[in-house]
Formats: C-alpha cells, sequence, structure tokens
C-alpha cells in the first residue's frame, strides 16, 4: 500500500511541476490524475495495491489506517 500511495503523490507532484512550467490554469493534481489515468490505460491494468488502496481511501475502513499507523496518530491528536 505505501508503493501505491506514492504513485498518486508522485502523479500530483508531477502535474503541479506541469502546471508551474507550462502556466497552466488546470489544478496539477488534475493533471496528475490525467497522467496517471492515461498510464494505468497504456498498461490495460490496475495493480492490486492500488486497488486496494483505492478501496481504502473510497471507504474509510479504519484497518487501512492502521496499516499505515495513521489511525493511532488520529486518537491522539
Amino acid at each position: 500500500m505505501p508503493g501505491a500511495i506514492t504513485l498518486l503523490l508522485v502523479s500530483q507532484i508531477i502535474g503541479e511541476a506541469i502546471a508551474l512550467v507550462f502556466k497552466r490554469p488546470d489544478p496539477g493534481p488534475v493533471i496528475g490524475m490525467l497522467l496517471l489515468f492515461i498510464t494505468l490505460v497504456v498498461r490495460g491494468s490496475v495493480s492490486v495495491s492500488l486497488r486496494e488502496t483505492d478501496d481504502c481511501a473510497i471507504t474509510g475502513r479504519d484497518s487501512c489506517l492502521d496499516a499505515l499507523k495513521i489511525a493511532d496518530c488520529l486518537r491522539h491528536a
């Protein structure tokens, strides 16, 4: 799962860089997600870890947060 989150963040950073370099009015994260989408279409599949990360992000399951140790941080905040 950490590799999938890294992929998502790297896509966002690349999108931000493209938006800044080319002075695009589009938000960087939108450009990054478009690039990620194109990459996945070209590959023809989504990895299991990326699919699981997506499921965790959508459902907000505590077990997913525990895997990243985020839930413990949120409880103590």
